[in-house]
């Protein structure tokens, strides 16, 4: 369970420090007027931007989680085919558990895909009206709000992966109608 939404959060961040490359350079950063006037205030040594080396450290270390995340995945997806095709398993107190543990992926799954879409919404918000979403508004609010919408629909789309994955026609039928499959 774990891994799997790991694996999930580590594409999601990755994706998210990539689509910072949309934000105008100057304000990727949450930079704006308060740290130019900082910056114009004590001299431009003072409060130095990070530059586009942070994005990919950042980029990096997400894919590195989500590799890790994904060979730990990886192996008990093996684990848990071997033993679903054991004979007998249908009847067994681990096909229940099984089965608990695909409806709480799922459960999870959904779950994110209606955050992410309501936050990525927001995003496309922000993108059309961005002085209503921002005090500030202007064009760095607008690619801000582009930014957030493409990385939550990858967060999305991937918890739709996730949900088709181990979601099975019979999980749907109630627990008094035989399997026929």
């Amino acid at each position: 369970l774990l891994s799997v939404f790991v694996m999930l959060f580590g594409v999601y961040a990755a994706a998210a420090q990539v689509s910072r490359f949309i934000v105008n350079e100057r304000h990727r950063f949450g930079g704006g007027s308060i740290l130019d006037q900082a910056q114009a205030s004590f001299g431009r040594h003072s409060f130095e931007r990070p530059g586009n080396d942070l994005i990919w450290r950042s980029f990096v270390q997400a894919l590195l989680v989500a590799l890790a995340a994904g060979i730990v995945w990886a192996f008990h997806a093996r684990q848990r085919r071997a033993m679903r095709a054991w004979s007998g398993f249908d009847a067994s107190a681990g096909a229940r558990v099984d089965l608990a543990f695909r409806y709480a992926v799922c459960f999870v799954a959904a779950f994110l895909v209606l955050m992410a879409l309501s936050f990525g919404a927001y995003g496309i918000f922000r993108a059309v009206a961005p002085g209503v979403a921002s005090s500030i508004g202007g064009s760095t609010e607008r690619e801000r709000g582009i930014s957030d919408a493409l990385s939550q629909l990858i967060l999305a789309g991937g918890a739709l992966v996730v949900f088709r994955a181990h979601w099975t026609d019979s999980m749907g039928r109630s627990a008094r109608e035989p399997d026929i499959t």
